[in-house]
């Protein structure tokens, strides 16, 4: 079924996060106006032209206006760089005199980090694995503040399933596995095609819904993963949704949310799309790289399932969840939403952002 839907609804990403904790500052009335560098932000933050930029000649050209732009506000805020951006962006704190925070989201280069410590206040590691990165590659401990990125628990929840059903022409009954984010190889999404070839020979009543983001330059295109599914005879159980689709309604489709990463640079640190779907009391499986930091939040069975990034060990973990209970599963499910409330919900993690900014500023 090889349906395609699209909808206007955005990502939830970095951005996002950014948003939240902008919102964050005015919700607990800190007059602190923050300029983030060089990521594009939606409520909260003025959108910047310049996201993403890939060449030096076209930073250059339009340094002059960033710097007077940046320069009106009280605090720069280093966020989710780019290549070349590291060389030029690390810079402008020390130009304009401003206190700066960088947010590290994976693994830097030592002369990234090099630049970044020479200009910023305060680091803010996303989990444990990048705070003790971060140490082990000489960064002061006093300068590093580890601070989760915030999810918005009353976004991501558990919502009717059988009416989301009947919403996506689904029909009841189906156990479904699903696959949310980019269409990419270094995601896991072809080793969790393999292994739905296999589970659909001892499954009568699986399902499978690709929910694949609209992403220009991944490896594997629309139309190579449609030949996959009608190549393997996978037709009548795959459903793709592609293009900006809703991650809330897409999560609490599923019965299992799979998240096969299969190394480093798959995702940033954590995954944000792990935390979102346990946050929608979904069972979750994530492979656990090292550098993913997803060992510091899913506890094996007891919040989710953590899995070796291969298809032996995906179907193995698979076929156990089928094996327990149901009660045992509504449990782990719910300790997955606890998890997120507890720890990285956007009023616990905004207060810790709120107490960075009023010691900086």
């Amino acid at each position: 079924m090889l349906s395609e839907d699209r909808r206007p609804k955005e990502y939830y990403g970095p951005s996002n996060v950014v948003s939240n904790w902008t919102k964050a500052l005015s919700k607990h009335d800190i007059n602190v106006s923050v300029r983030t560098i060089p990521i594009n932000t939606t409520e909260g933050c003025i959108p910047y032209i310049i996201n993403y930029l890939q060449s030096l000649p076209t930073i250059i050209k339009n340094l002059k206006n960033v710097c007077l732009d940046a320069s009106s506000f009280d605090l720069v805020s280093l966020h989710y760089f780019k290549g070349i951006d590291y060389i030029i962006y690390s810079l402008m704190p020390k130009i304009l005199r401003k206190p700066a925070v960088a947010h590290i989201y994976f693994p830097l280069k030592k002369r990234h980090l090099f630049l970044l410590n020479k200009n910023v206040h305060s680091f803010i590691a996303m989990n444990p694995y990048m705070a003790n990165y971060l140490i082990s590659k000489g960064i002061p401990r006093k300068k590093i503040n580890m601070v989760f990125p915030p999810i918005d628990v009353d976004l991501f929840k558990k919502q009717d399933r059988k009416k989301l059903l009947e919403k996506y022409n689904i029909p009841p009954k189906k156990f479904i596995l699903l696959y949310h984010g980019r269409p990419s190889t270094v995601r896991g999404l072809i080793l969790f095609l393999h292994s739905i070839i296999f589970l659909k020979k001892k499954w009568n009543d699986l399902a499978v819904i690709l929910s694949l983001a609209n992403v220009k330059g991944e490896d594997l295109s629309l139309s190579s993963i449609k030949n996959f599914i009608r190549k393997f005879g996978l037709e009548n159980i795959v459903y793709i949704v592609a293009g900006k689709n809703n991650p809330v309604e897409i999560y609490n489709l599923a019965d299992i949310v799979v998240f096969p990463f299969m190394k480093k640079g798959a995702a940033i640190c954590p995954p944000l799309s792990v935390l979102e779907a346990m946050a929608c009391e979904r069972v979750v499986v994530c492979s656990d790289i090292e550098e993913l930091g997803i060992k510091y939040i899913i506890r094996n069975e007891y919040n989710g399932f953590l899995i070796k990034p291969t298809k032996e060990d995906l179907i193995t973990c698979l076929e156990s969840i089928r094996k327990m209970e149901v009660d045992k599963l509504k449990l782990i499910a719910k300790n997955a939403r606890h998890t997120i409330q507890d720890e990285y919900s956007e009023e616990v993690v905004s207060s810790k952002f709120v107490k960075i900014v009023k010691n900086i500023c």
